[in-house]
């Protein structure tokens, strides 16, 4: 007889009583799955009853002697009276009993008389407790078991809830798993068994594990209710959005996985390359069609929101790109165990559009009736752009190894047309994608423009964008309307020392002199492209021309028109910024003003001896002012406020330039008195 007693039930003991580790197994399940109850004691607590359902309930007895020992056992199963040790039935029930003799409730109402229910719970709340700077913390052995419901007809897990054990020398279901991560969380004890209890001055909890608790409790927090439909307080439903969360806290640990009647041990880990699965496409043989089976393994898959598969004994998280891929596939599974089955003639769009995609996640096995006709080559995009009779012409084709394809059009050639070509519809699409923001007109399976400023955006603009995707090839007529210039464009600033005039030169080379102005009026309603009468585009607002933009923004008179030479006050060169003057070709001369004028050193000069009045101090530096103007060919303007003598200032230095020559002539205009 196998050693059981009331006082000591142990999962280890009862292993001993059965006759076949197997029905040690499946007793479990029942237990974890709360098939047993409800439990009744008779005589004394000598003598308990409970129901077991399974496939069919069962009632289970037991009785101990009074010293505790086990006395009989029987349960209403056919196996019973055939098993020389425990049946599934019974294991159940004495592992119910054992987690139902060790709460708090079975001690309080079964346990000891009254006095020594007194004199335990004085022991337990004033035991001496060691000093806490020599207590050395256990930690915590957590096991976490998930608890995946199958739809029955698709076979995909649509929840998961979790329970949890917890312990040290051996880890205790948790009963209420709401209030376990509550005292958790509070720095609360948490009352298991008689036999042990979670305390935070004693105990203590892996980092990736309280990581764990941290999300389950903020998923009870979430959801008050919080619990599993399917087994109340000691399981948790877990949101579909919030799995791929746990898992990824879960990532590098052992799990168990309840299937239907059975339990399972797999690894979570991340999808990888080693991990992908394996499908066979193959050619039907009852119809001209094809089939893509999923080959037989241990494999399951979950709702997409979970981002999970399995595969073996690997639990695999999956990317959001990945989980969708997967669920494509779902979504086109049949009962008779094909994942999807299609037309041959829809072998291309398969190869090209699914096939990719598939092979991210999958390893795909194919016939050799199939392999003999697929062909793959790297995609050579082409365009082949034209211009004639005042229209721009672009034939765009997709070559695939000898085979060429037309995409607004038919195929180029008929090459192996029995092949099935697996296309690069990314890049195909990207291209087009491009090519459909461009205003063109489809003819006779080119794409063509016939508006000038649409061919030059999309010479200047697009093309160089279309380069990184599609090979160019242009004509020499395309190639002469989008020639460079032979020489940048220049801009010559120059001071006329003898009008004080500044004299602008435009110099642009390549082109007729009668067609500059032409440019420059271009440039100044601010155009973008400018066409030659050779053809050729000019790009106004690119870089080659900036200077030449920047010297008509500043000098164009309002009225009039733009000249290659013309002459502009000398006063305009002074106020051009440092960098668009840097821009400019400037004369040593016009140099030598601009910082004489930016950074005036004044000249000395003492007012004439004929002004028969005394020159305050400010009043002498803004006639020197004047006369340092003037050296330079300039005028000012005195911005005194009323009062401080501008009158004198203007008077002195009018008569200064008469000293110098007698024959000067001034213009005074004043407001009428």
């Amino acid at each position: 007889m196998f050693k059981i007693n009331q006082d000591d039930l142990h999962p280890d003991y009862i292993f001993q009583g059965v006759a076949d580790p197997r029905t040690y197994t499946r007793g479990e399940i029942y237990y974890y799955n709360d098939r047993v109850g409800p439990v009744y004691f008779f005589q004394n607590e000598k003598m308990t009853k409970a129901t077991v359902h399974g496939t069919r309930s069962y009632q289970c007895q037991i009785t101990f002697q009074p010293n505790g020992d086990l006395d009989r056992l029987s349960c209403s199963c056919p196996a019973f009276d055939s098993y020389t040790g425990l049946c599934k039935h019974l294991v159940a029930f004495l592992l119910e009993l054992d987690e139902l003799m060790s709460t708090e409730e079975y001690g309080e109402k079964y346990g000891a008389h009254q006095g020594h229910q007194m004199i335990n719970a004085f022991k337990e709340a004033f035991k001496p407790e060691p000093p806490a700077d020599i207590i050395e913390k256990e930690m915590l052995d957590i096991r976490y078991e998930l608890d995946c419901q199958i739809n029955p007809f698709s076979g995909i897990v649509q929840g998961i809830s979790i329970r949890l054990r917890a312990g040290v020398s051996r880890p205790y279901v948790v009963k209420n798993i709401k209030r376990f991560m509550e005292d958790v969380q509070l720095g609360q004890a948490h009352f298991f068994t008689k036999k042990f209890s979670y305390q935070p001055e004693k105990h203590q909890i892996a980092e990736h594990d309280q990581q764990v608790f941290d999300l389950l409790w903020k998923i009870t927090k979430s959801d008050p209710s919080g619990y599993s439909k399917f087994s109340q307080e000691r399981e948790l439903d877990i949101p579909d959005l919030m799995v791929p969360d746990l898992f990824e806290l879960l990532e590098g640990e052992n799990v168990h996985i309840k299937l239907d009647q059975t339990t399972e041990s797999v690894m979570v880990d991340s999808f990888h390359p080693d991990a992908r699965l394996e499908f066979l496409l193959q050619k039907s043989s009852e119809e001209e069609a094809v089939e893509l089976f999923l080959k037989e393994g241990n494999t399951l898959f979950f709702s997409k929101d979970h981002r999970l598969v399995r595969n073996g004994d690997i639990l695999y998280r999956l990317t959001p790109e990945q989980a969708a891929i997967i669920q494509k596939l779902l979504n086109t599974m049949d009962m008779q165990g094909a994942v999807t089955r299609f037309s041959y003639e829809d072998m291309e769009p398969f190869c090209s559009y699914v096939l990719p995609k598939l092979r991210e996640v999958a390893a795909v096995e194919m016939d050799e009736a199939l392999t003999d006709v697929i062909r793959q080559y790297p995609l050579k995009a082409k365009m082949k752009i034209d211009y004639s009779e005042d229209v721009l012409s672009a034939l765009v084709t997709f070559q695939y190894g000898d085979i060429e394809i037309n995409p607004y059009g038919e195929q180029a050639n008929d090459k192996d047309m029995h092949a099935i070509i697996v296309r690069d519809v990314e890049t195909e699409a990207t291209i087009e994608s491009q090519l459909g923001r461009i205003p063109f007109t489809q003819t006779d399976g080119k794409l063509t423009l016939d508006d000038e400023e649409e061919m030059a955006v999309f010479l200047f603009e697009k093309l160089p964008f279309l380069q990184e995707y599609i090979d160019i090839y242009t004509t020499s007529k395309v190639r002469q309307m989008i020639a460079p210039l032979e020489k940048k464009p220049s801009v010559s600033l120059e001071a006329n020392e003898e009008t004080n005039w500044l004299d602008v030169s435009f110099s642009v080379e390549g082109i007729p002199s009668e067609e500059v102005e032409q440019v420059l009026a271009a440039l100044k309603k601010n155009q973008t492209y400018y066409r030659l009468p050779s053809g050729t585009f000019l790009h106004l607002q690119g870089e080659e021309f900036g200077n030449v933009k920047n010297a008509v923004d500043h000098f164009a008179p309002e009225k009039g028109t733009l000249k290659e030479e013309m002459k502009v006050p000398l006063y305009q060169a002074l106020s051009l910024e440092d960098e668009k003057a840097q821009s400019f070709k400037l004369s040593a001369s016009l140099r030598q003003l601009m910082n004489d004028v930016k950074k005036p050193d004044f000249v000395e000069v003492d007012p004439p001896e004929t002004i028969n009045a005394t020159l305050r101090e400010y009043q002498l530096t803004g006639f020197r002012w004047l006369k340092t103007l003037s050296h330079f060919g300039l005028g000012g303007i005195l911005a005194d406020d009323m009062g401080l003598g501008k009158t004198l200032q203007t008077i002195t230095y009018l008569q200064a330039l008469a000293d110098e020559n007698p024959h000067l002539r001034a213009l005074i205009i004043t407001p009428r008195v």
